[in-house]
């Protein structure tokens, strides 16, 4: 007679890798949507608008595009051998969304991540997901500035201020920011909570986005398989999730 070994871990890790991909499915749809929504918007700002938001816009882009790795001495090679990076795209979008309203922030955050993420060869889940994440934090961001009493936009003159971005409220402001960071880590980490593992600790001084490398090998380490093999999503801002802004 032949003993078997149990097949509960190789159960375990489908159904991890089950929620995951329910998760991110999820996470991606509620983004895109809001994406889609914000389009139009976006679209009339940049009309009405167009240098400042373009610019804006560009250097979203190019911070996004230039990721500054993590833990690397001047000159030297990078002290984590799984090469974290994070970037500074995250104020510009939020300039984007203090001066010309929230979509035009989304729009510019979760186009320009996506096109990163294409031009860096991640697999197109990790871009979807990353993507929508973002979009769902800055959101969530603007709204929250609202309430607290921060004014979107621009003035047109025809009120009592002057033509021009509306004044900047500190408090909104700290608080839309803490928002963010909230949402975003949130989003990203469930994704690790979800497959079985621990939830990472991210540094209050960059935001989290995509899994990084090193929490995505330290859970397949563990027997916990998140779905994030090369041809697989990842955690990416922590990507899949991938930190906010760090990369993998």
């Amino acid at each position: 007679m032949e003993l078997r070994a149990p097949q509960r871990p190789r159960v375990a890790r489908a159904a991890a890798r089950r929620r995951v991909e329910t998760y991110t499915a999820m996470v991606t749809a509620a983004g895109f949507a809001w994406l889609v929504a914000a389009g139009p918007a976006a679209a009339r700002v940049a009309a009405r608008d167009p240098a400042p938001v373009l610019l804006l816009a560009a250097l979203v882009l190019a911070a996004e595009l230039m990721p500054l790795e993590l833990g690397r001495p001047w000159g030297g090679p990078p002290v984590d051998p799984t090469g974290d990076s994070t970037t500074m795209s995250q104020p510009f979008a939020f300039a984007l969304v203090l001066g010309w309203g929230t979509a035009a922030g989304v729009i510019a955050l979760g186009v320009c991540s996506a096109v990163a993420d294409l031009t860096g060869g991640k697999a197109a889940r990790k871009v979807l997901f990353n993507s929508a994440q973002l979009a769902i934090a800055l959101g969530a961001a603007g709204v929250v500035y609202g309430l607290a009493g921060g004014l979107l936009g621009h003035r047109t003159g025809a009120g009592p201020g002057p033509a021009g971005p509306a004044p900047v409220s500190l408090p909104a402001f700290a608080a839309a920011a803490l928002t963010f960071f909230v949402v975003n880590n949130l989003l990203v980490e469930a994704v690790l909570v979800l497959a079985g593992g621990t939830p990472a600790r991210t540094s209050t001084a960059s935001t989290s986005r995509l899994l990084t490398t090193k929490k995505v090998r330290a859970a397949a380490k563990a027997g916990r398989d998140t779905g994030a093999g090369p041809a697989g999503p990842g955690p990416a801002p922590v990507r899949w999730p991938r930190s906010p802004p760090a990369r993998p």
